[in-house]
């Protein structure tokens, strides 16, 4: 069964160089259950409105751990509030993940996330998982996602807690975050490139909306 296991890639050339061998050398595989080994409490957020995760619904994604390790066709849980990574095992059971990962690829057909790549941190940002929405060798735009428990009271009723999404949009350029804001022309970035400034001004992007910053990035991923 594919969900049981993690599937070791080796690239020939890897192989010949540090193992002095002619042909690709595969580990061998290990259980799930070596890498996903803290079960989860249930009803851990009583009396808090919504929910600490993405999405409720289990998503069937590839987990990539290293360049050589991936678990393949697992059921997840993206925990936003702890930033935990929640699996659904083989006994059906609720786990969390005692290793680190690098990359996160949903290849549900059936939900709203399919092909979405999430990353747990980015440039030294550990406190948040990052949707990866462009890939480029020059510039990325990701989006810093996080989950936080509001309370509020009013005279006379109890208090009421709750879950609330909070999406950033940052662009990713010489290894650093920038934080995004309405006016592109704005960002130190672009200060030096007046072919971006004309595209900007062209097109009347504005960097606090999504699509005008992914027609921006690959714009200059092109250039």
């Amino acid at each position: 069964m594919r969900k049981l296991f993690i599937i070791y890639s080796s690239i020939l050339s890897f192989a010949q160089i540090v193992l002095g061998q002619s042909q690709p050398y595969y580990p061998p595989p290990a259980y799930l259950r070596e890498v996903f080994t803290t079960p989860v409490i249930p009803k851990k957020y009583p009396g808090v409105q919504g929910t600490p995760f993405l999405t409720d619904d289990w998503l069937l994604a590839r987990v990539k751990l290293n360049r050589y390790k991936i678990v393949d066709s697992i059921s997840i849980k993206l925990n936003l509030y702890e930033r935990r990574l929640h699996i659904q095992n083989e006994q059906g059971e609720e786990m969390q993940s005692a290793v680190s990962f690098e990359e996160i690829d949903v290849i549900d057909t059936s939900a709203r996330w399919h092909n979405s790549i999430f990353l747990p941190g980015i440039c030294g940002d550990n406190e948040a998982f990052f949707q990866l929405l462009v890939d480029g060798q020059k510039m990325k735009l990701v989006k810093k996602l996080i989950v936080d428990k509001w309370e509020s009271k009013a005279v006379g009723t109890e208090v009421q807690r709750r879950f609330e999404i909070d999406e950033r949009l940052y662009l990713v350029f010489n290894g650093e975050l920038h934080k995004t804001n309405k006016s592109c022309s704005a960002m130190d970035m672009f200060k030096d490139y007046p072919e971006i400034q004309k595209f900007i001004s062209s097109n009347n992007l504005k960097c606090n909306k999504e699509e005008d910053l992914k027609k921006l990035v690959n714009y200059f991923n092109s250039l």
